[in-house]
């Protein structure tokens, strides 16, 4: 028998490979790379594929507009009319869906030490509440646009509608008036490179008002907010 010479093996491997193409649409492409064999040793990188996926990492970052964005469609005005805010008067409590929520909300947002406070209601439901030159506002607990709670979202004077108060989204900016819900600006993608990411993924949906529901102090400090949208 004569002597077999040894059967030399290929290896593939498979590498995953972002092309910088479609960097900003997230698709992944499959790279099929021949090695010399089992245990060798592969070629270094030159350093260029890191670097442009850094590039299109930094494209899909910039604040600045890409040419596609800024052809986008506006979006459309918002959707549903809220109308709410402080009873000054007090209401009738056969209309609508009133529920005594406090006995003292002097003492809830003393004890909070601040302004804007979460409250739950007997029913499990959650509620924002804000306090805003002696007024009490209420709105649904999480933003429209990423469902954000809003316990820290900044209360703006005169930001709002007629020279009110507007309450501002934290994570991406959205500004609402706060005693209609109305859509002020929907993610502006200003002021961080994260709001600026999130207000390209929003940029063509149509804005959502925040859900606000009607309050009454009445005498002695007990606090009343309809429910019924």
């Amino acid at each position: 028998r004569g002597r077999r010479e040894p059967v030399k093996m290929a290896m593939l491997t498979v590498r995953p490979r972002l092309s910088p193409a479609s960097a900003n649409v997230g698709r992944r492409h499959i790279t099929i790379v021949a090695s010399s064999g089992f245990g060798a040793k592969s070629k270094k990188s030159d350093g260029s594929r890191t670097a442009r996926k850094t590039d299109a990492l930094k494209n899909l970052l910039d604040d600045k507009p890409s040419t596609a964005a800024s052809n986008a469609v506006e979006p459309v005005k918002p959707i549903a009319s809220t109308s709410a805010g402080t009873q000054t008067s007090a209401p009738d409590m056969s209309k609508g869906y009133w529920n005594e929520v406090l006995d003292d909300v002097d003492a809830f947002f003393a004890q909070a030490g601040r302004e804007v406070k979460a409250v739950t209601l007997k029913a499990g439901r959650t509620l924002v509440l804000y306090r805003h030159e002696g007024k009490v506002y209420c709105s649904d607990v999480y933003s429209t646009a990423y469902k954000f709670p809003l316990v820290d979202a900044k209360v703006l004077a005169g930001g709002g509608i007629s020279g009110g108060p507007a309450v501002e989204v934290p994570l991406d900016g959205t500004l609402y008036d706060l005693a209609t819900g109305k859509v002020l600006k929907w993610c502006p993608g200003e002021g961080s490179m994260v709001r600026g990411l999130l207000g390209r993924l929003k940029r063509n949906q149509v804005a959502v008002n925040l859900d606000v529901f009607d309050t009454y102090v009445a005498p002695g400090g007990k606090l009343w907010i309809n429910l019924a949208r």
